[in-house]
This record gives C-alpha cells, sequence and structure tokens, in this order.
C-alpha cells in the first residue's frame, strides 16, 4: 500500500513525463485512462523504497554461501532472532536477495522531532544512518538519550537550525538521539582532524540504536566487526595520516567513523572512511580513505563506504553492502569473458567495473574512464582493496577517448586508437528519475532533458572504440523516453552496422512504445518499471508463507527504474 506521497516535481518535469508516458502509440495500444494510471503509478513507486536489498557478492574473494551464512548471522542479531530469508537469485548467482519489512503502521510518533533533508530522508528509508550534517531541525528541548521522531523536509522550506516545523514533511520513523540540540548546531572543532567515533559526534541515530523506520531493512554495516588478519600496508599519496591523542573505549581495532580534515583556508570539511588503530603503548594513529558522496547525499554516510574494510573477515567478502538489481543485472548482460579488452566508458563510482573484473576471473583488461579525479581515486582504491589487478582507471572526459591520428600510444593510456576494445559498457550519465526512494527532485526541466546530447556523443565515442564483432552495452537508471528508447532508436538510424541483441539474464520488461521501434525491437530491450507490480505490505508472517519463486519474481519487478539495451557492431567502420 502506498504510505508516502508521490514524488514531488516542478510541474513543467512532470507534464514533460506524461507526455512521453502518454505518447500516442501507448494511448492507441493501452487507452489513455490505463496510460495515464499506470504514469500515476509509476510516480508513487517512486517515493517509496524497492522490495528487496540487493547485496553482490565478490566471488573473487569468497563463495556465496560462506557470505550468505555471514549474513544470516547478521540478520539474526539485527531481527532479534526473526528468520529473514536471503535469497540468491536463480539468473545472477553472485547476488543475494534480502526483503524489506514494512511499512510498518505501529510506530508511535514523539512529541520531540527532528527534520532531515529530502535527500538524507530517502538514505534512511534505504539503510543509513543520520549525521549531522544532514539535520536541517531538531526540537528545542532535545537532550542525548530521548526518544524522537524523524521526519523528512520534502519540500525544502525548513530553515537550517529551527527549533520547530510545520510545514509539509514526511514521518519516517523514531530513533535515539545521541546529541543533544545544542551538541548538533554548535558546529566542529576548528582542528585540523577532528575524527570521532559514529556513536559519539558523526551519527544523531547509530550503532545499536538505529532509527526505526517504517520499512524495516536489513542493515549490512559497521555492526559486523571486521577481524584484523594482516598489516595494512598502503600507498601514502592515497591516503591521509593522522595521529590521534584519544581513540574511545568503544571503537574496535580498526573502526569506521567519518572525519572532517580542515585546512587553513577551508570552512567544511573533506569526510572520509577512517581505519584507527590502537597501540598499547598509547601511541595511536589513524587512515583516513577519503570517500566522494554522490549530489544531494549531504549528511549520510555512504554503505558502500564499507568497501574500505575488505582487507579483513568478514566484510572482506562484500562488494559492496547495498546494491540496486539492474545495476546487477547489466554487467551480466555485457557478458565479459576472460582475456578481453574491456572499456567501462563513464565508470563512477565503480561497483560495475569491479563486477566486470570479478566476471573475467581479473584475467584480462578492464579500462575505467571517468572525468572526475576523486572519483577516479575512489575507483582504484575499490580495485586495490578487492584484489583486482585487471583494472587500469584513468581521469580523462570520455567525449574525448577516441584518437583521433593513428599514432599508437604505447603505454596504454586514453585517448584510445579506433576498434580496441573487445566490450564497452555505456552506463551513461541520466537524469537518475528512477532511483528510488525519491519523494522529490528539484530539477528543472532543462536539467531533466540535459543529458540526451551528452549521451549520443558518449555513444558514437563508443561506436568508434568497439572492435567489429564487439559488444556495446548502453545502459541508465532513469525512466525517460528521451534516454531510453529514443536514445535506441537514433543509434540505429546513425550506426546502420549496429544490431539490437537479445539479452541474457532478460529480467526486466520490454522497452516501452514511441519511439518508432518494432515490438521485435522492444522485445530485445530491457524496462525496469516498478510501477508493473503494487506496492505490498511485507511482515515476518507473510514471508513465511511466501514461496521462493515468489520473492524472485517480486524483487524482479520492484526495483529502481532501469534501462538496458545491448548491440553489436557488425562491421568495421
Amino acid at each position: 500500500m502506498s504510505i508516502f506521497p508521490k514524488i514531488s516535481l516542478r510541474l513543467e518535469v512532470e507534464k514533460y513525463l506524461k507526455e512521453g508516458f502518454m505518447n500516442k502509440e501507448v494511448v492507441s495500444t493501452f487507452g489513455k485512462q490505463e496510460a495515464e494510471r499506470k504514469f500515476e503509478t509509476l510516480l508513487n513507486h517512486l517515493s517509496h523504497p524497492p522490495s528487496f536489498t540487493t547485496v553482490r557478492v565478490n566471488t573473487h574473494l569468497a563463495s556465496v554461501q560462506h557470505v550468505k551464512d555471514l549474513l544470516f548471522d547478521e540478520l539474526q542479531k539485527q531481527f532479534n532472532g526473526l528468520s529473514v530469508p536471503i535469497l540468491q537469485h536463480p539468473d545472477l548467482q553472485d547476488v543475494l536477495l534480502i526483503p524489506v519489512i514494512g511499512p510498518r503502521k505501529n510506530i508511535k510518533k514523539q512529541h520531540c522531532e527532528a527534520v532531515v533533508g529530502a535527500q538524507c530522508g530517502n538514505a534512511v528509508l534505504r539503510g543509513a544512518h543520520v549525521y549531522v550534517p544532514g539535520i536541517v531541525s531538531a526540537s528545542k528541548l532535545m537532550k542525548a538519550g530521548d526518544v524522537i521522531s524523524v521526519y523528512s523536509d520534502i519540500k525544502g522550506k525548513c530553515k537550517k537550525g529551527a527549533k520547530e516545523f510545520d510545514g509539509t514533511k514526511v514521518f519516517l520513523g523514531n530513533g535515539i538521539s545521541e546529541l543533544s540540540r545544542k551538541e548538533i548546531f554548535s558546529g566542529l572543532p576548528e582542528l585540523k582532524y577532528v575524527i570521532k567515533c559514529l556513536e559519539e559526534i558523526c551519527i544523531l541515530f547509530g550503532g545499536s540504536r538505529k532509527i526505526k523506520t517504517i520499512y524495516l531493512r536489513s542493515s549490512v554495516d559497521s555492526s559486523i566487526t571486521p577481524q584484523l588478519t594482516a598489516d595494512v600496508d598502503m600507498p601514502k599519496t592515497e591516503f591521509i595520516h593522522a595521529e590521534l591523542d584519544y581513540i574511545p573505549d568503544s571503537w574496535n581495532s580498526f573502526h569506521v567513523a567519518t572525519v572532517w580534515v580542515f585546512g587553513s583556508s577551508s570552512t567544511s570539511g573533506v569526510e572520509g572512511v577512517a581505519l584507527c588503530k590502537r597501540c598499547p603503548t598509547g601511541h595511536s594513529s589513524a587512515i583516513l580513505l577519503p570517500w566522494y558522496p554522490d549530489t544531494g547525499a549531504s549528511g549520510v554516510f555512504p554503505e558502500w563506504a564499507l568497501c574500505v574494510l575488505l582487507l579483513w573477515q568478514p566484510l572482506g567478502q562484500l562488494q559492496v553492502p547495498s546494491w540496486n538489481l539492474p545495476s546487477a543485472v547489466v554487467t551480466h548482460v555485457l557478458d565479459p569473458q576472460p582475456g578481453e579488452k574491456i572499456l567501462d566508458l563513464c565508470a563512477a563510482p565503480g561497483g560495475k567495473t569491479t563486477h566486470i573484473a570479478a566476471l573475467m576471473h581479473d584475467q584480462g583488461e578492464v579500462i575505467a574512464l571517468d572525468k572526475i579525479s576523486n572519483k577516479v581515486e575512489k575507483i582504484k582504491q575499490n580495485a586495490l582493496l578487492l584484489g583486482l589487478n585487471s583494472i587500469k582507471a584513468f581521469c580523462f572526459d570520455g567525449t574525448k577517448a577516441l584518437k583521433l591520428n593513428t599514432v599508437k600510444d604505447a603505454e596504454g593510456k586514453p585517448p584510445f586508437l579506433p576498434e580496441s576494445f573487445d566490450r564497452i559498457l555505456l552506463d551513461a550519465p541520466c537524469s537518475g528519475m528512477g532511483q528510488r526512494p525519491n519523494m522529490v527532485c528539484s530539477w528543472t526541466l532543462k536539467e531533466v532533458t540535459s543529458y540526451q546530447p551528452l549521451q549520443r556523443k558518449l555513444f558514437t565515442v563508443a561506436v568508434e572504440l568497439l572492435k567489429p564483432g564487439g559488444v556495446l552495452v548502453y545502459s541508465t537508471c532513469t525512466i525517460t523516453l528521451a534516454e531510453n528508447e529514443e536514445q535506441v532508436a537514433w543509434a540505429l538510424r546513425t550506426f546502420p552496422y549496429l544490431q539490437l541483441q537479445p539479452q541474457e539474464p532478460q529480467i526486466g520488461g520490454e522497452g516501452m512504445m514511441g519511439a518508432g521501434l518494432s515490438l521485435e525491437q522492444l522485445k530485445q530491450l530491457q524496462r525496469f518499471d516498478p510501477s508493473v507490480v503494487p506496492l505490498r505490505d511485507t511482515d515476518i508472517d507473510s514471508l513465511r508463507d511466501a514461496r521462493i519463486e515468489d520473492m524472485i519474481w517480486l524483487a524482479n519487478k520492484d526495483c529502481i527504474g532501469f534501462f538496458i539495451a545491448k548491440f553489436i557492431k557488425c562491421k568495421s567502420t
């Protein structure tokens, strides 16, 4: 059932999307009323989380069964002995699925409140904790230890530091405040390095006292204590080292924490993940691995940051604590083979890059490009920590990756000669309108429609770099017709030597009408549309009675909005 309002969009954006979903082909086939119902259902689904948490296992380091056993033990602790099923996907053998329980209707709202930004609120519903930067408002008398209700400011109208807010807000759940209102809004100490554990400064709700949200998601985070198995020898150029006078008793030998690093001219910190080592002599040290949050994720500690623990057990066997199912599907559709040379043209944040290398058994060459240097460094760190030697990441603009002269580059750096790659993944920059949960998108129509030209530039470069007989996979995490089916129609017109290919595995639905593609061509596409299934209430009792086949089917359908097209290049250009 629907418990949140539909995603809030600018009127011009909603009108634009509606025109795409109610185009002439769709209306003539399904009727105006049904087309409009499906569109409204989609907007409603976008504000709610998917029905399953997806975990991709790094099979380069561990077996799926071993990680499944570790997760089972952890979930037993999180859910007080309740048996929550962990399913291995039948078509994606390295993917595990954990059902999301909710919505829970017995959570009593408290008089004491905290209001967080909309993007922070979205992340909370996906299992993240709340940190000080994400908090907009807190009740006047809020003290550490208070049970409080957490709300999302979906309209962005709450003033920072407000003591109360009566505007539009959405209830997310309850938690226990680790800080008082005064501590939250007092600012951070004027120190070069400020390192405090999650429970003491960085986090409002966390540790064992996590937010009790309306949707109960498994949390594969620092609650699984890593066990040190080897000394750390990391390149000093990639990390920041700090000496500590004090490490709180609650920290383990190696502890995940958010760190603020202040420079002489900086007023805002650089957040990162700290590995802090306690020495018997009292001398302590910390290593800070910088992380680079996605746009709008302010105040949220990202679950993927736990990849820094991959040198240790048991988290060393997980690639990323939480993924979206279609993100795993697209790499399997690419079907990388050992010994091949593969290009990930827009690689950040790097999850698909490492997945490609793992599927190739780390045999071959995976080139990852991104034009933002911080994100490239993160890809390198992930590859290092996962022990994947086939990955080479470069800070380079993908639109300029084609070498215009024919002089061979002996170093193997971009730009590259034409027809250099066996397979290319173009997970294109997009409007991201398929992400869930997303209660609000403040983008203008100009911003939403700005991606199509860039996608075409990147696609043109990808085609030139692909060998004859090579495979090109194009994907987005958006729902717009212009960025998906219209791009496929344009590609087939522009590059007649490209052919659409059937996809394996075929988990999503067929493409959407309206771009002039034939029914046969639409069947060769994959569009993940969460509106095809109704929003459901899930509790422990219903999970006990559910068939595995039905749960897998639901996980395949009730995910984020996503699109995949697979092409083969039939001849040389």
